[in-house]
């Protein structure tokens, strides 16, 4: 699973949020994920996304990344490299 969520008010985006309760209540565990997010003051997706992911006990994949507004170009080359990095550990 590759998640992204923006930051909305110092926390997750609703529907990001409710989609981890619904993984929650579905005890999904040993997984393989990565994670990234957006935000305009202040980062808090990856925050709170990696805690979740510890939490259900799932492999991380890469250091996942956060993207500042709209500043697509300087996180391209990052979102590459997580997508190669899923790539690689579900060959193996």
């Amino acid at each position: 699973l590759i998640i992204g969520s923006p930051t909305y008010c110092g926390e997750l985006f609703s529907p990001i949020e409710n989609l981890m309760n619904l993984i929650r209540i579905r005890d999904v565990k040993d997984r393989i994920y990565a994670a990234f997010g957006s935000y305009a003051w202040a980062p808090a997706a990856l925050k709170r996304l990696r805690p979740f992911a510890e939490e259900m006990k799932w492999e991380a994949v890469g250091e996942g990344f956060e993207l500042k507004m709209a500043d697509l170009p300087s996180v391209i080359g990052a979102a590459w490299d997580l997508g190669a990095q899923m790539a690689e550990r579900l060959k193996a």
